[in-house]
């Protein structure tokens, strides 16, 4: 055997391994995806329930659904304490993966509502700790060359996930949909069991050699070493600033670039709650019904809902391949003018009424380039985004609340969702929906950057100067990147430092 081809089995058995301990520990996104997914048909069949349940209240049916975003709210904010001492992987066994389990077995064997809620509060509770660390492990795992192609694996998952639940809720009840979701869960146990820990959580338990062995099984010999000094390195960094973080730090916390930033991040999470997408996940069938005007167990009134995540998990999957030839902020653009069609399109439609047979398939038409518009924009490029503008004195602090305040959106759009639809009806609902998207359109126009291609030190610099220096930099960052791929320049600075920032955000 050749050199090159010694060296060619290495890599790719390093990728496999890569592969492997992602799949291992996202496992559980699908079923996040499940949770999700679940309320969608699990309501109308509880509806037509009337042994289990002698009536749904409109504000039984807001908790079903809200409960679940609320739970995930407490439990992405609680998880940063279990994460310093367990690490993601363990976090996600000791705390995510049973309460998903119970959260199941709950649902399942339910004999009353109060028992439905439990299981959707802990299946909140699963889905935020585990949604978190997954991205988290991925960032620490994945090589630099596998990190944009593995970090989208969580959230496809979890599209897969609600896909699965609207498969299996067209011919199952409600109560035998929850025991399935459980059963899918279940392998999540020797998975996680058989994943490594992250390098950086081993660090930092003095565990130098046990993540040198890992980095060598996911990276080769050759940059094991130098991505460990990496990791030792960011540790001792981040020691230093917690050390220092009374001295001085709440002044550079409050500086006008950092409070740019945070502002752009959170606008960009508001919107990609606030434009609805969980209303329409979480009670896509009931939508559906509301147009066809037939009941849940008419299976071909399942088909759409079906289609709907079809295309939601085609669109994250073309976004992947998009994202660095297209940019960023182009996706978001594209993504919120869809959804705002496609909302007033919707509005339009249930506002003029439902009785026309020759427009039957408007309501699944717009819902598809809803979900496509979401998909392959504001879905994923959301969080790339933030985790990209985001300085990284203030990342620690801003990620997890970034998280919890998207959660809290979600919760205020799922809680709202049946409660909206008696006091605005459901043309109201979409219009509303359409209306915050345009904003968003405004929003990401006027505020937010493009960052493909752009160092840390770059981002930085768009949030400190003004627009007349922002065009004078973008000028000299054209002549710069010419000459890089003209062979004068060597970008290697940008790549150390944005290898720098993704390592040490873990």
């Amino acid at each position: 055997m050749t050199v090159a081809n010694s060296v060619k089995l290495s890599s790719d058995s390093t990728k496999f391994y890569q592969l492997f301990s992602v799949l291992s520990v996202c496992y559980l996104c699908i079923s996040c995806g499940n949770f999700l997914g679940y309320t969608s048909t699990a309501l109308p069949s509880m509806e037509e329930d009337e042994e289990s349940f002698e009536e749904l209240t409109k504000h039984d049916k807001s908790w079903i659904g809200g409960l679940g975003p609320l739970g995930a709210l407490f439990g992405s904010t609680l998880v940063l304490i279990p994460l310093r001492f367990f690490g993601p992987r363990r976090t996600i066994a000791f705390f995510g993966c049973p309460a998903i389990l119970c959260s199941w077995s709950f649902i399942g064997f339910a004999d009353d509502i109060l028992m439905i809620f439990v299981g959707r509060f802990l299946g909140g509770l699963g889905t935020g700790v585990i949604i978190p660390c997954s991205s988290l492990f991925v960032v620490d795992i994945a090589s630099v060359e596998l990190r944009g192609k593995l970090g989208i694996l969580p959230q496809f998952l979890m599209i897969l996930g609600i896909l699965i639940s609207y498969v299996l809720g067209s011919f199952l009840s409600w109560r035998i949909l929850a025991l399935a979701c459980c059963t899918i869960a279940g392998p999540s146990i020797i998975l996680l069991l058989l994943a490594p820990d992250t390098p950086s959580w081993l660090v930092s338990k003095d565990r130098c050699d046990d993540a040198y062995e890992i980095l060598e099984k996911l990276l080769g010999s050759h940059a094991a070493s130098a991505r460990l000094r990496d990791v030792r390195d960011n540790w001792d960094i981040s020691q230093q600033r917690k050390e220092s973080q009374m001295v001085g730090i709440r002044k550079q916390r409050l500086n006008k670039p950092m409070i740019k930033a945070s502002a752009v991040a959170l606008g960009v999470l508001s919107f990609q709650q606030l434009t609805g997408i969980n209303g329409v996940t979480f009670y896509a069938l009931s939508i559906f019904q509301q147009s066809a005007g037939e009941s849940s167990l008419n299976p071909h009134i399942h088909i759409p809902s079906i289609i709907l995540a079809t295309t939601q998990l085609c669109a994250s999957f073309t976004s992947t391949l998009i994202v660095e030839r297209a940019g960023r902020r182009i996706l978001l653009l594209i993504s919120t003018l869809m959804i705002s069609i496609a909302g007033s399109i919707l509005g339009i439609y249930f506002y003029c009424g439902t009785g026309y047979p020759f427009l039957s398939w408007v309501p699944l038409a717009a819902l598809i380039m809803y979900t496509f518009g979401f998909a392959i924009g504001l879905g994923p490029i959301t969080w790339l985004i933030v985790s990209e503008i985001l300085p990284e004195e203030i990342r620690h602090i801003m990620n997890p609340l970034g998280i919890a305040y998207s959660w809290f959106c979600v919760f205020l759009v799922t809680k709202s969702f049946p409660l909206l639809r008696h006091e605005i009806n459901i043309y109201g609902i979409f219009f509303m929906y359409s209306a915050i998207a345009l904003i968003g359109l405004v929003f990401v126009a006027l505020f937010v950057p493009e960052t493909k291609g752009k160092s840390i030190r770059e981002i930085r610099e768009y949030f400190s100067s003004n627009p007349v220096s922002r065009k004078i930099s973008a000028a000299t960052e054209s002549t710069i990147s010419s000459d890089v791929e003209a062979g004068y320049i060597e970008d290697e600075e940008a790549e150390e430092d944005a290898t720098k920032c993704l390592t040490e955000s873990a």
